[in-house]
């Protein structure tokens, strides 16, 4: 599978770190339409050229990107994807606005933090390696879940029409209204059915069946018929989409087959899901933890949830009912039902974080021994139980 880039494949882009918040999308959406405008008699003539383009950021901050053009495209094809830079980039900059309006505010920042454990299924996304572009796109995605996907309050809004909602005095009734357009994005795995040219693809979403129409954009010409992709699509105003920043596509092999997850569409609950199918999100990461290293992780857990409202047990009382009770199910049930979980997939976690302190806490009618110890004290007698096969000369 192969995650789009919203960098047009004409263009050499150069981004200094200074500017790592604002994204390749808003980047090639500005910058393209600068550069055509500016070299448009060079590039009709098909030569090389470069320039340098100030970018500006949601939050203000500033940096320079050097564009170097280095094929030979024709002047009408650029000169469309320029226009369609330039008719998505307000659309793009709201979005930006949402997430930066997220990120810097304590509450809703507190609340991202929170939300990340259940679409890594833990502390962050390990499972995907050591490399830095891969991690970045698993903070991509997992950002992008976190602010337009769950509810994350008592009335069922997300975050993204949470901090809209809030700003609409200090941004004004415009950029209000093209804040909440896009605050509610459409969230599916979706086949490309038509492909039209440096304009538009064709999607069917797979869970509902309805078909929509996503706008090409730098980055998105490596798709083709029939292959899958999974992402947010946000509202065009013109009844099309335009990607986010963390699509994803993919091309089944012969004969292979995808199945959604029975009652698992919609953003809330497919993202998560699809982190897990796709790129290996998974608790067993807690099955390497000693005791400390366990306690130090369930502590981390129970602070973003604090932060966020909700209290759970420190792990020193959960110790403690662990080595009272008789079975771990009650207790776990019990403990499950008296707090408010904003996901299943934290809930999930919260009970995989309890039967791993079960499975290592002693226990006295075991003799001392935790049930782990003696699930290996076990197995070694029935390996040592089992007759040795004889070598035939």
């Amino acid at each position: 599978m192969a995650v789009i880039r919203d960098v047009m494949p004409a263009f050499e882009l150069f981004q200094p770190a200074s500017i790592d918040d604002v994204s390749d999308a808003v980047v090639a959406a500005r910058v393209v339409v600068a550069f055509v405008e500016q070299h448009r008699r060079t590039l009709r003539a098909g030569r090389r050229c470069e320039s340098r383009h100030e970018v500006r950021g949601v939050a203000g901050e500033t940096a320079q990107v050097r564009v170097t053009f280095t094929a030979e495209l024709p002047l009408p094809w650029l000169e469309a994807a320029a226009d369609a830079a330039a008719s998505a980039d307000p659309i793009i900059s709201a979005i930006e606005s949402i997430v930066s309006l997220t990120r810097a505010a304590t509450e809703t920042g507190a609340a991202v933090r929170r939300l990340a454990w259940s679409f890594f299924r833990g502390p962050g996304p390990d499972y995907v390696g050591d490399d830095p572009e891969e991690t970045g796109f698993a903070l991509a995605r997992c950002m992008e879940w976190a602010i337009f996907g769950p509810a994350a309050d008592a009335s069922g809004r997300t975050l993204a029409v949470r901090v809209v909602e809030e700003a609409r005095q200090r941004v004004g009734d415009q950029r209000y209204h093209e804040m909440r357009a896009v605050a509610a994005p459409a969230y599916s795995v979706y086949r490309v059915e038509r492909v039209e040219p440096d304009t538009a693809f064709h999607l069917l979403d797979l869970a509902s069946g309805e078909r929509l129409r996503l706008h090409s954009r730098p980055g998105h010409s490596a798709l083709k018929k029939n292959e899958l992709l999974f992402g947010a699509l946000f509202p065009a105003g013109d009844g099309g989409f335009i990607g986010g920043a963390a699509i994803t596509s993919f091309r089944l092999r012969p004969g292979e087959r995808f199945d959604l997850p029975e009652g698992g569409s919609g953003f809330a609950a497919l993202a998560p899901w699809l982190e897990a199918e796709f790129f290996g999100a998974d608790t067993l990461w807690m099955n390497e933890l000693d005791d400390e290293d366990l306690a130090a992780a369930y502590a981390d857990f129970a602070r973003d949830l604090r932060r966020t409202g909700t209290r759970l047990p420190s792990f020193r009382q959960l110790r403690t009912r662990v080595t009272r009770a008789d079975l771990p199910t009650p207790l776990l049930q019990e403990i499950l039902a008296k707090i408010t979980w904003w996901t299943l997939d934290e809930a999930n976690l919260f009970a995989a974080f309890f039967m791993r302190i079960w499975n290592r806490t002693p226990r006295a009618e075991l003799g001392g021994l935790t049930p782990e110890q003696k699930h290996h004290l076990e197995k070694q007698r029935e390996r040592k139980s089992k007759p040795r096969s004889r070598r035939r000369k």
